[in-house]
């Protein structure tokens, strides 16, 4: 008669394995999130902790031992962590599952251990940056295809407009990437200088010939862009009427463009005109010394009398002072017509 499994017991198994499975026991998720944080884990792996069904312990030893913080014969680096993060129980603990199980009484670092450790945490960096610095020089290349778009050389407006407002999103684009970049070769750089040991020569010139290729392209896309430029002809806005049942300040308007809109709210209070609705979106700077609204053009948006509504939408985190909200409404109230404010 075959003896059933539920008679063994978990001691009747010893070894790595064994550890790993009693050690997630051991892993709650505020323990394992102090753990990755300590540890610098990647922002993706601390978010998948908190998803709903996940099982912390087993996720937490799985990159544990991916990234070489517990061996088979050193799991130092855990306790040291643990004792670290003020949780000194349970790094006897884990001290004490360990020994049961793998019946070793000597846990402090072996030298060996952690020149592997040390040299395997270096291949993945290295692999790391390699990876972001290609990444990088393939962004650099699809930049530089949209930059050799052709310039119109016609004089209609929607086309130049079309033009610049291009030119205007690859300059932003290209100073992101700018900022990435150098930011990217500083780190490399940096972490050549400081893991030299590990690194092979090939390894060196691999790293250092990626780094060269970026910064040239990053000339080459700088260079381009600045004759870009001078290729393409001054823009001319023309001047739009608005509506005046529901006027907006955009902040991504032109500061010509919000210069016409303030002429044209003037006009229409000197006759008369009732305006149901007024939006500054994103463009309400400060109120003037002279209680008008300063604009983030920089121009000033003068006393309007026939507004109904005044609607102020501010970036997304801010929020009025009271010095602010008294001065809208005090603006607001030197309105015949004001209902209002949002």
């Amino acid at each position: 008669m075959e003896r059933p499994l539920s008679g063994m017991k978990n001691r009747d198994l010893k070894g790595f394995g064994p550890f790993q499975v009693e050690l997630a026991d051991h892993l709650n998720y505020n323990t394992s999130l102090r753990l990755a944080t300590l540890w610098e884990y990647p922002r993706s792996f601390i978010g998948s902790l908190q998803s709903e069904n996940a099982d912390v312990g087993l996720m937490m030893v799985d990159k544990m031992v991916e990234r070489g913080d517990i061996t088979s014969d050193d799991i130092s680096t855990l306790t040291n962590a643990l004792r670290q993060c003020k949780l000194d129980g349970v790094a006897t603990e884990v001290e004490k599952i360990f020994r049961e199980n793998t019946s070793q009484t000597d846990l402090t670092k072996p030298e060996t251990n952690i020149q592997r450790r040390d040299e395997q945490k270096a291949m993945r960096q290295w692999e790391e940056h390699g990876n972001a610095l290609s990444t990088l020089l393939q962004a650099t290349e699809d930049l530089g295809r949209k930059l050799e778009l052709p310039t119109p050389t016609g004089s209609r407006t929607d086309t130049l407009a079309e033009r610049h407002r291009e030119r205007k999103e690859v300059e932003q684009e290209l100073l992101h990437l700018r900022s990435s970049s150098l930011e990217a070769i500083d780190t490399a750089e940096a972490f050549i200088h400081e893991n030299s040991t590990y690194l092979s020569a090939q390894q060196h010139s691999e790293t250092r010939r990626r780094i060269r290729e970026l910064r040239k392209q990053l000339e080459d896309l700088t260079d381009q862009l600045l004759k870009l430029r001078a290729a393409t002809p001054p823009q001319v806005e023309a001047v739009q009427p608005i509506d005046l049942n529901c006027v907006t300040i955009e902040a991504t308007d032109s500061k010509e463009k919000h210069q016409s809109i303030i002429d044209q709210l003037k006009e229409a209070s000197d006759r008369g005109s009732p305006i149901p609705i007024l939006i500054l979106h994103t463009t309400f700077a400060t109120i003037h010394e002279n209680g008008n609204i300063n604009l983030s053009s920089g121009l000033i948006l003068p006393f309007i009398s026939t507004v109904a509504v005044l609607a102020v939408w501010t970036e997304k985190g801010r929020v009025l002072s009271e010095a602010e909200f008294s001065g809208l409404l005090k603006y607001g109230s030197k309105s015949t017509r004001i209902q209002e404010y949002k």
